[in-house]
């Protein structure tokens, strides 16, 4: 699913692509899927746990929690999702 679908609010996906913009990723490259049903009850989409997947290489890394976008860019900085490239 690509950004503009995935149920997360609109700071966070403001903060995701500034990420990859800053990074040099372009945002098409990746796709954000949800481990869990976002609609049962006492999950918040921001706090759950979620797969971004690195369309060129394939490379899939899990994000869980309320801070995800911080350790996402974390990953964007490290190169993690160039290395299986």
């Amino acid at each position: 699913m690509k950004l503009d679908g995935f149920g997360i609010s609109d700071s966070l996906k403001q903060s995701a692509r500034a990420a990859l913009e800053k990074y040099g990723y372009p945002e098409d490259d990746f796709e954000w899927v949800r481990a869990q049903d976002s609609s049962a009850e006492g999950h918040v989409a921001d706090e759950e746990t979620m797969y971004v997947i690195y369309t060129p290489s394939g490379f899939r890394r899990m994000y869980t929690g309320a801070n995800w976008e911080t350790e996402f860019e974390e990953d964007l900085r490290n190169q993690i999702f160039n290395l299986g490239s």
